[in-house]
């Protein structure tokens, strides 16, 4: 039986680790995940998502504006990014909460049009081409009575993304909004949807306890470069996992292949089965075992 290292297991989100490890801002990005589909409130208006989110395939919050260590250092960053993938579609959905004041709203969209260059320049860098195809849209989140500048709306749809401004002054249910493509002219609809226990599917779970900032710098990690700016390179190993049960996310412009070591045989096969179960097909993805 491996020997567990507390050390190499245990994940962590800190900048300096992350300047160290030399992470891309895709990577530093999932590192950023949260536990569940539910946010906190800020300025007077919340979100989640509920549960029918985890028989579609895979729904997962990130938080972008995190104080503690951001993952835009600087300029305009929204709060989350909502990433949906099912059988028939890939969104990602840049999500921006906001007060009744105008200059605020307004930023808002400023803060979903950077962050959308920021994702489409990143995926253009490192992914494959059939993964750039995500739809990748904006909801701004605001109180009733809010100003809404449409003028800048329209601006960021002639710039490649549609943003959905929604107003309402509760938690809002997004998963109608996240799980298709927005349209400017939609209104919100509050729906009382299931918010279930356990909120995570097994993979989602898989991604949510086993981020890790330093990756296994293994024979999988040498041969796909794991290092270079235009490869994605992660791995994923719970803090109870033994040190030879571990998944490694590897992503360039050709490709995408999951790596697993030999000890992780049978949670790769769970992750293959998830994503065939959903008839989620991907030409350029496939899963390898790692050579010791």
């Amino acid at each position: 039986m491996g020997r567990r290292n507390k050390r190499d297991t245990e994940p962590t989100n800190s900048r300096e680790q992350e300047t160290g490890e030399g992470l891309t801002f895709l990577e530093k990005l999932v590192l950023r995940v949260l536990p569940n589909r539910a946010v906190p409130k800020e300025s007077g208006v919340s979100f989640s998502v509920n549960t029918k989110a985890k028989e579609a395939g895979l729904c997962l919050i990130f938080k972008v504006d995190d104080a503690r260590a951001p993952v835009v250092a600087e300029g305009p960053r929204p709060d989350y990014l909502v990433v949906f993938v099912s059988a028939s579609c890939c969104i990602f959905t840049i999500v921006e909460m906001k007060g009744t004041e105008q200059h605020a709203v307004e930023h808002g969209v400023d803060q979903i049009r950077a962050m959308y260059k920021l994702l489409r320049q990143a995926m253009s860098e490192c992914l494959p081409a059939s993964w750039k195809r995500a739809v990748i849209q904006g909801v701004l989140l605001m109180p009733h009575n809010a100003q809404i500048n449409r003028r800048k709306i329209e601006e960021a749809k002639k710039e490649g993304v549609e943003i959905l401004p929604l107003e309402y002054h509760h938690q809002a249910e997004l998963y109608p909004y996240i799980s298709s493509k927005v349209s400017r002219t939609m209104r919100y609809n509050h729906q009382r949807l299931p918010h279930e226990k356990p909120e995570l599917n097994d993979v989602e779970q898989l991604i949510v306890d086993g981020k890790r900032t330093q990756r296994k710098r293994d024979t999988f990690f040498q041969h796909r470069a794991g290092a270079a700016p235009d490869t994605f390179f992660l791995t994923f190993q719970s803090p109870k996992d033994r040190a030879d049960c571990y998944v490694s996310l590897s992503t360039n412009q050709k490709d995408a292949v999951i790596g697993y070591s030999r000890g992780a045989e049978q949670r790769a096969k769970v992750v293959e089965r998830h994503l065939k179960d959903r008839g989620i097909n991907c030409s350029t993805l496939r899963f390898q075992m790692i050579d010791p």
